[in-house]
């Protein structure tokens, strides 16, 4: 199994709009990324969806994966309904991933304690 597979996957469905989680690689590059961004927007297939980030695992992204990744989310925005990001106890890693929402005009973004809460939250806003 490749590594946009294993890391990117449909892990629940509200609304007939799939929840797509996709969990960061601990050293990303720009590379990386762009693959994992690349089968999120695979699984969606132009349709709306809701996103998950895990981010717990990742050490702060360097100027060339923030790059890509603000690219990958713009290219995605208008499609992801609501984003939810867990970066767990790397407050560093929020304050990063809070500059790269703000470059990508994000909206609807939400911090979250783990995955469950994030699914929660998702289920309770529909």
């Amino acid at each position: 199994m490749n590594l946009a597979k294993e890391r990117v996957k449909i892990i629940g469905w509200e609304q007939d709009f799939p929840i797509i989680l996709l969990k960061e690689i601990e050293e990303q590059t720009a590379e990386t990324s762009s693959l994992l961004w690349d089968e999120a927007a695979n699984l969606s297939n132009d349709k709306p969806f809701y996103l998950i980030v895990d981010l717990s695992e990742s050490s702060p992204p360097k100027r060339d994966v923030r790059v890509t990744v603000k690219e990958k989310y713009l290219n995605m925005r208008s499609a992801i309904l609501s984003t939810y990001v867990y970066v767990g106890n790397k407050p560093l890693m929020w304050i990063t991933t809070k500059f790269i929402i703000s470059a990508a005009r994000a909206k609807n973004v939400h911090l979250i304690n783990d995955i469950p809460a994030g699914l929660e939250m998702i289920k309770n806003n529909n």
